[in-house]
């Protein structure tokens, strides 16, 4: 008996691509739901509020550190998000929705990439298998 059952063809990856889907916004819904319930303002977690105080002091001129005044010292673990969030502070100062919103095209990005190199891999040997079985066969017994 088979677990899943892939219709032939295409059709594969399009099974894929909405449970993907489902899957992003169960997840969006669920950070949504943690955020809300949490109370708290978005003024950013842990490591979250380690690179805003960075950038901020990079826009006040103060330059790459933790402290105004302070000691220079790399206290941040990447430097193109330091410069996302520079940036993002310099357009608007509710930044936190726009790096939400970059967060969320690159989880989205990462994901259409994922849902393609399965679909042109997994997927097809899997649709390719069933439709040689009929239908009837373990579609992962060969995988």
């Amino acid at each position: 008996m088979s677990l899943v059952w892939l219709p032939p063809h295409h059709a594969g990856k399009r099974v894929a691509g909405a449970w993907l889907a489902v899957l992003a916004a169960l997840l969006g819904s669920a950070a949504w739901l943690a955020s809300t319930l949490s109370g708290t303002p978005l003024v950013g977690y842990d490591d979250a509020n380690v690179f805003f105080v960075y950038a901020r002091n990079v826009l006040d001129g103060h330059g790459f550190v933790f402290n105004a005044g302070g000691e220079r010292v790399e206290g941040f673990t990447s430097p193109l998000w330091l410069l996302i969030c520079t940036a993002a502070q310099a357009i608007t100062p509710r930044f936190e929705i726009l790096l939400f919103a970059i967060n969320v095209a690159g989880v989205s990005a990462a994901l259409w990439w994922l849902h393609r190199f399965i679909g042109e891999s997994a997927f097809a040997k899997a649709s390719a298998r069933q439709a040689q079985s009929g239908g009837r066969g373990n579609e992962f017994a060969a995988a």
